[in-house]
């Protein structure tokens, strides 16, 4: 040994080292899937939502129309209205032979032994 050289021995009684270290549990690329996946989710959803309640809309404004035009809108007369009519009895009766049948109602009261 020099002189002014000190010598230190140290004993370790276990040579045991502890490490620690960090891990993350997410990393950058892992919350971004994570984000993006679920705004993909929710964005699914809200798009099949809004779907649902623009086509219940739909629904409800067409049964609406419908209610209303039948309601108000009286619809041109058909074929079998335009030479018919309904008298109190509903029944119906020719608009143009009504008048023939009258006169020829009267001519047999008048002489029974024309048909």
């Amino acid at each position: 040994m020099n002189k002014g050289e000190i010598r230190v021995r140290i004993y370790i009684r276990s040579p045991e080292v502890i490490v620690m270290s960090h891990k993350p549990l997410y990393t950058g690329m892992d919350i971004f899937s994570y984000i993006g996946g679920l705004m993909g989710c929710w964005l699914g959803i809200s798009v099949w939502a809004f779907t649902d309640i623009a086509e219940t809309t739909t629904q409800t404004v067409i049964d609406f129309l419908n209610q209303y035009v039948k309601r108000f809108h009286h619809p041109p007369p058909t074929q079998n209205q335009l030479f018919f009519k309904r008298n109190h009895h509903s029944t119906l009766v020719s608009k143009y032979s009504n008048k023939s049948i009258r006169v020829a109602k009267k001519q047999r009261k008048k002489n029974p032994e024309v048909i």
